[in-house]
């Protein structure tokens, strides 16, 4: 087996990545939020160097014929455009989707799966609990991960789309099983799984407890964030795991997680041996309670300053100095609540769960993603002519008092239809924050849903938790 640097270098090894389809550049980076299409127009403008699905650098010209293509690549009005480049020409669709665009690599070593990343840990997992002692990385080659194969029970990733992982992934991996080890949470007694029956059949007694005690439905990770499970040998959760109530199911899971037979881990890729955290999350009942600070509808740059239709998202500080974004995911999705981490996201919450506190909390209700749909459009289509249009500037004041008008107005139809969407669900929730601060109300906004985003909610199981 290559060492992993030998295989990052060699030609052979030459990254490729996915393509950047018409669909592809109207979706947002999936790290910033960051409509894809301005990213290629900042790009341009910037003269940056950027893949072509076969892992070759160029750069596309920021020429007027390229610019107009990319205006109709927004537009839906072509899938695909012939851009100029310092090289030539290329096809918009042979253009790579790049960490730049929020994606990675495929093949070659490139790809940050999660499916794929989340397995690979089982298998370091596995392998590294049979040696009796922490080796060093360079010990787990192909052959011993393969071996140890057995224990790792997985549901739809292969040993080889595992190898091909980034090298990245792989000492993430390392670096997290070590910790598991060293801490005393996982041994050789245990299987590790990831998607496979027994894992399923975890959630299927929530599931069924859930119902017993006469609660709505709720997501799988919202109760246990688990990415992958160790389960030691002859426990069984089917027939181990109570389900008369919810309460008695999280109480035999804190029972069994600290008897080491059955462990919730929740994966956060590790991007240094350094600095990790390791900690054992939801035993007790009590949720955070967290404060609100500030909000911004406002993206800042040096040269620009700042910017109200520079993103389509809005930023919230709580407790602190941490973070939350409110945006979409994708084109016109219903709007969501998104932490923020070190390295990872750190957890989500729907529009569902932001309009269910803001009624609760502010006895307040707001549009839903329908009606928001329909007024982006009005406000995209009409501009300060919508009756819409002074509602959401005044909205929109409440966060930023000194915001220009005229720049809000045009924003509303030099802007994309998706990208006033987004900005409208950040206008709703960051001025209802902001108005709603001194009172206090904004605070338990902040906590139901940073406990929400966090699987931290008092029906939340315990898990254990690795992150920087």
């Amino acid at each position: 087996m290559l060492k992993f640097r030998t295989f990052i270098l060699r030609e052979d090894a030459l990254p490729s990545y996915g393509r950047m389809s018409g669909a592809e550049f109207l979706k947002v980076n999936s790290q910033t939020g960051e409509p894809r299409i301005d990213v290629l127009r900042n790009v341009m403008k910037g003269g940056i160097e950027i893949p072509t699905i076969n892992g070759i650098m160029i750069k596309v010209l920021n020429s007027p014929e390229n610019q107009k293509a990319v205006d109709r690549l927004e537009k839906s009005e072509t899938n695909r455009e012939t851009l100029k480049t310092n090289t030539g020409e290329v096809v918009s669709s042979e253009i790579g989707k790049s960490r730049i665009f929020g994606g990675a690599g495929v093949g070659g070593g490139r790809t940050g799966d999660t499916k794929k990343a989340e397995s690979l840990q089982c298998l370091y997992c596995a392998a590294m609990t049979a040696t009796g002692k922490v080796e060093p990385f360079e010990y787990y080659n192909q052959e011993r991960l393969q071996r140890a194969s057995k224990k790792a029970l997985l549901d739809g990733a292969t040993f080889e789309s595992m190898m091909e992982l980034d090298p990245s992934w792989h000492y993430s991996g390392y670096w997290t099983a070590k910790t598991l080890i060293n801490k005393g949470y996982i041994n050789n007694t245990m299987t590790f799984h990831r998607g496979d029956k027994v894992m399923k059949s975890i959630y299927t007694a929530k599931d069924t407890a859930v119902k017993n005690s006469g609660l709505a439905k709720f997501t799988d990770d919202k109760w246990n964030p688990g990415d992958i499970w160790a389960v030691k040998s002859g426990y069984t959760p089917s027939r181990d795991l109570p389900t008369e109530s919810i309460q008695e199911l999280n109480d035999a899971l804190v029972k069994h997680l600290n008897e080491k037979k059955l462990i919730g881990i929740s994966l956060k890729k590790l991007t240094s041996e350094t600095g990790i955290k390791c900690e054992i999350l939801n035993v007790e009942s009590d949720t955070e309670v967290h404060s609100f600070n500030s909000a911004s509808l406002m993206a800042t740059f040096a040269r620009m300053g700042s910017n109200f239709w520079r993103n389509q998202s809005g930023t919230i500080v709580f407790h602190g100095s941490s973070g939350m974004t409110v945006r979409t995911s994708t084109n016109l999705a219903a709007p969501i609540v998104e932490l923020k981490l070190k390295t990872a996201r750190g957890g989500s919450g729907g529009w569902n769960e932001i309009t269910n506190s803001f009624k609760n909390r502010l006895n307040l209700s707001i549009p839903n993603n329908d009606t928001l749909k329909r007024e982006s459009k009005d406000l995209n289509t009409k501009g300060d002519k919508s009756r819409f249009a002074m509602k959401y500037y005044n909205l929109a004041k409440k966060v930023h008092s000194s915001l220009d008008k005229n720049q809000f107005m045009e924003g509303l139809v030099s802007s994309s239809y998706p990208k006033v969407h987004s900005k409208l669900a950040a206008i709703i929730v960051t001025a209802a924050l902001v108005d709603n601060k001194r009172n206090g109300k904004a605070d338990l906004v902040i906590t139901d849903l940073v406990n929400y985003a966090g699987s931290k909610s008092d029906i939340s199981s315990a898990y254990l938790k690795v992150y920087q």
